[in-house]
């Protein structure tokens, strides 16, 4: 009997899931083959029915093909037996287990004395439920057969199955006959049963993994097909499935391919891959990979609770029932299909339907796990930690020999930001099975945190590597600041401190969230606690520049609305709530994300506003999805104002339905929300410049212009309908015969000015914004033509007319600012270009360029205060320039802020910690401050700096200079002053 290969990942991909910016239920064993064997031999099909032409297509995935060839030889009296073993076989691999049954019920008589047939019989009853009946077959079996590995592997894992572990460990044990056998290293089936078993056994008995794992995998399974019959796939599924409950997935995909040589249509294949795709959030992968094994084995039970786990996953419970009793419209018994459902009745508040799915589980196995594992899986998703806490020990106290539960509780450990009890409990899983990838990994980076500088503030505990250190003061300052924001915003501060762990780079912050791989993003929450990678671009694995500080804040109203909501927000809603919250909200390409779904008819539902973020169609979706939900927010707030934001969150709390929020808190349900929303879009689009109307469709317009092709607006339309394709000339052809017809059509001028400047026709495309301008004073084109026009004529008094004129019209397109700002510093004027060096901050705040400029402006100007505060947005986003910090101290000083300009200083020295002059910058600042304050402590540190600046250039004339004032004002220190490092 197959392993479970969805539980090697659910905690994974539950992990996963649960960080806002889901591994999978535990799965019962597929389909069971009615035998452990195949033919070593395998031959073509041939006119004549053959038991080995059915072997090749069965071997092969052809198995409608097998099952027309096994029939006709069951029939045969000399090949009855053999030919209803393949028979059951093959009708198993399509999901036709009661035929299987069948066909080895028909052979009875003579099948019953053959210890192959009790095992393909034992796999038959066990697809249908029928366990008692299987255990007895596979006993008869082992009766028959007592050194053959298949039959001791079916019997055991099938008293494993119902919770015979002691029994199972006695049958395993007489294994050591099989080992005997002169002829065992050449049979594969004897081969893959006894890796299997000894593997089981390693469990049972509390052995170390490492002790059997590799042996297993490379003595047994991978023996099988590269020594043996390189053909012999079910030795590579064997190592899959190992592989991949061992959270090694490179590896286990290997195997897979290579089953694909042989047999490209074996659903089992599909199934690890699927898993491994919603492993890594790949939703809609996931999806059509166990669509790919339905299509093979319409009944196939892991395909079904992948499906029934990625829906799960979506918070759509109502759709996983109708897969999961699918299941057991063929085995009323199946064990994770009952827990699954157990799991599934709780998370859509139905306790006593919950209940009643546990009692069927514990009628079968008394002692189950896997049912209390499964629960506290998906409440653990679902972020409802303390239940899921009392679930998952009850798992343990049941099944103290398996590592999985005990992997869930520490997973558990992790995302509440209980680290102490995290490294504790992956320890004793460790120890239990310690070939786990994603076990290792959790401990690895656990060791490294506990080397993490920390700094504890009133609400936060914050954790940086120390090539960090910089961070640490400035994040937890910034930290209280956004507390102080978001908690007066919602009313609410969380019960426990916010953690907040930065990681030295985006690789350990990956395996923070998910134990491997590498995540798609800059920032998590998952509750408690907030991770993300340092902003450096050269540590962060392609993730670019970025905001700390945004994406802090971003996060932390995560943490807030989740903790507020109990964790039973949707998806959209914490998103809307933190994008709110963002300092530099709505770009132009978020802008041009809604005028394109606005006018395409594509703005997201509502009520399947979180798909957009979870299983995104296009590239497009989930930016849109993130400013839609934002959006969603604002139009929320400007009907209802803040304090329906603030009772949507209760009403989530409360466990009320979406529907049931809208109408209490809007009182609107979620059809007639999209139908106002959208009238509103459409006006907030006119606003912002864009025209709204929908997009013409390009067929009929052109249907409509042939029908009438003296239509200026039918003309207009058409041209319309070319430009948003982005056809530039057809659109000015349609446009000028529009304008033939009806010079004063003001679509058809737009249009051929757009056309006109998309072709770089500057000339034409001016004369054609003039009349526009005419036509038209509040035309954002015709400015926009304007202004190129001027700028590329040096016409700079016009061009500047122009593009404020542009910048008004359209104002978030960040165009107008950066031409103004250029325009100015170039003519001399900088404080001219302040307000659009401003604007384009505040548009990105992902490139401190910006901020540095205006900082810079503003500290030539004596602006100190105005200064300080754009070099604090540098370091948001660059927390490693040295002479932000070095400004920054010099302006500190100026303004009598001592303790913020020795802050700046010391980071200048923990930066550049091997150069002179930091350390004769940080003397001289600590000098001055002593000065001002006469605080003793800060002349020790001052001479201190001065003689490490020396020992690192003794030639220094500065540091000289400096240690010479010293000697002269300050008495020698009598003890070696602490760094001030």
């Amino acid at each position: 009997m197959r392993k479970r290969i969805l539980t090697a990942v659910l905690g994974l991909a539950l992990l996963a899931g649960q960080a806002s910016s889901q591994t999978l239920p535990a799965s019962l064993p597929a389909s069971l083959p009615a035998t452990a064997s195949a033919p070593t031999h395998r031959v073509r099909v041939t006119t004549q029915p053959t038991l080995q032409g059915a072997q090749w297509c069965y071997w092969h995935g052809h198995y409608e093909q097998a099952i027309e060839l096994y029939r006709s030889l069951a029939a045969q009296p000399a090949s009855a037996v053999e030919a209803a073993i393949g028979l059951a076989d093959a009708c198993a691999a399509v999901g036709k287990y009661q035929d299987a049954l069948a066909a080895l019920q028909a052979v009875a008589a003579r099948g019953a004395s053959q210890a192959d047939w009790q095992v393909a019989l034992a796999g038959a009853l066990a697809n249908v439920g029928q366990y008692d009946q299987a255990i007895q077959a596979a006993r008869k079996a082992l009766q028959l057969r007592d050194d053959w590995g298949p039959a001791i592997y079916t019997c055991g894992s099938l008293l494993e199955q119902v919770g015979q572990k002691e029994q199972a460990k006695q049958v395993y044990k007489t294994s050591e006959k099989i080992f005997l056998k002169k002829d065992f290293g050449q049979d594969c089936a004897e081969l893959v049963a006894a890796g299997k078993i000894l593997d089981r056994y390693a469990v049972l008995a509390a052995q170390k993994a490492s002790r059997q794992a590799q042996n297993v995998l490379q003595n047994y399974f991978q023996k099988a097909y590269q020594q043996v019959d390189k053909d012999y796939w079910p030795a590579n599924l064997a190592a899959a499935t190992l592989l991949l409950e061992r959270h090694k997935p490179a590896l286990a995909l290997e195997e897979c391919r290579l089953i694909d040589r042989v047999n490209p249509n074996h659903p089992d294949v599909s199934v690890i891959r699927g898993v491994l795709a919603l492993g890594e959030m790949n939703f809609e992968k996931a999806l059509q990979l166990a669509d790919r094994a339905l299509a093979v084995n319409p009944n196939h039970a892991d395909a079904l609770l992948l499906k029934a786990a990625c829906y799960m996953l979506w918070r759509k419970y109502d759709q996983a029932p109708p897969l999961l009793e699918k299941i057991l419209a063929f085995n009323p018994n199946h064990l994770e299909a009952l827990a699954t459902l157990a799991a599934v009745c709780n998370r859509l508040g139905q306790p006593q339907e919950s209940e009643k799915f546990i009692q069927r589980v514990l009628k079968i196995d008394p002692d189950n796990s896997l049912v209390y594992q499964t629960l506290g899986q998906w409440l653990s998703a679902a972020r409802q930690y303390t239940e899921a806490e009392k679930f998952l020990k009850k798992a343990i106290e049941l099944a103290p020999e398996q590592a999985g539960p005990v992997t869930e509780l520490g997973l558990l450990y992790m995302q509440t930001g209980q680290e102490d009890l995290a490294q504790e409990t992956l320890k004793k899983a460790f120890e239990l099975d310690d070939y786990r990838g994603d076990v290792d990994n959790y401990l690895k980076l656990l060791d490294k945190l506990a080397k993490f500088k920390t700094r504890e503030t009133e609400h936060f505990v914050i954790k940086v590597d120390q090539r960090d250190e910089v961070l640490l003061d400035y994040l937890a300052e910034q930290a209280e600041a956004i507390h102080a924001d978001i908690s007066k915003h919602f009313g609410y501060t969380p019960p426990q401190k916010t953690i907040v762990e930065v990681f030295p780079d985006h690789e350990a912050f990956s395996v923070r969230l998910t134990g491997r791989g590498w995540l798609p993003t800059v920032g998590a929450c998952t509750g408690r606690v907030i991770a993300m990678p340092a902003p450096d671009p050269l540590r962060n694995g392609g993730a670019g520049s970025f905001n700390w500080a945004v994406v802090l804040r971003h996060e932390y109203t995560h943490a807030v609305t989740l903790a507020m909501t109990e964790n039973r927000i949707p998806h959209w809603f914490t998103e809307a709530c933190a994008v709110w919250e963002q300092d530099d909200r709505r770009n132009f390409e978020a802008v041009n994300l809604l005028v394109g779904a606005v006018r395409a008819g594509k703005l997201f539902a509502v009520k399947d506003l979180d798909w957009g973020f979870i299983r995104p169609r296009t590239p497009a979706d989930r930016p849109q999805a993130y400013a839609h939900a934002e959006w969603i927010f604002e139009y929320v707030v400007e009907k209802k104002g803040f304090d329906a934001i603030v009772a949507m969150l209760q009403g989530f709390k409360d466990n009320l339905t979406q529907e049931e929020v809208f109408q209490k808190c809007l009182g609107v349900g979620q059809e007639q929300f999209d139908k106002d929303f959208l009238a509103w879009a459409r006006q907030q689009v006119s606003g912002w410049g864009f025209d709204s109307d929908p997009n013409p469709d390009l067929a009929a317009a052109q249907r409509v212009v042939n029908e009438r092709p003296g239509d200026d607006a039918a003309q207009a339309t058409l041209a319309m309908a070319l430009a948003r394709q982005g056809q530039a000339a057809q659109t000015e052809a349609a446009a000028r015969k529009a304008l033939a017809i009806n010079p004063q059509n003001r679509r058809a001028l737009h249009y051929l000015a757009w056309a006109l400047m998309n072709q770089q026709k500057e000339k034409d495309a001016l004369d054609a914004a003039l009349a526009l301008q005419a036509q038209e004073p509040d035309s954002w084109l015709a400015a926009r033509i304007m202004a190129e026009s001027y700028l590329n004529k040096r016409q700079w008094a016009q061009a500047i007319g122009a593009l404020e004129n542009y910048k008004r019209r359209l104002q978030y397109d960040p165009y107008a600012y950066e031409k103004l700002a250029g325009l100015y510093m170039q003519l001399g004027q900088k404080e001219a270009a302040l307000p659009n060096l401003i604007e384009l901050h505040r548009r990105t705040m992902k490139d401190p360029k910006y901020a540095r400029q205006v900082a810079d402006i503003y500290r030539a100007t004596g602006q100190a205060e105005n200064a300080l505060k754009y070099y604090d947005d540098v370091i948001h986003i660059n927390p490693y320039d040295v002479t932000a910090y070095t400004n920054m101290a010099g302006l500190y000083l100026g303004d009598k802020q001592y303790d913020k300009a020795l802050r700046a200083v010391h980071a200048v020295a923990l930066l550049e910690p091997d150069k002179a002059d930091s350390w004769t910058q940080t003397a001289l600042v600590c000098y001055r401050v002593y000065k001002a304050q006469k605080t003793p402590a800060l002349a020790q540190q001052a001479r201190s700096a001065i003689e490490k600046a020396l020992q690192l250039d003794p030639n220094s004339p500065r540091a000289g200079e400096i240690l010479a004032l010293l000697n002269e004002e300050l008495p020698p220190a009598s003890q070696p002053a602490e760094s001030p490092q």
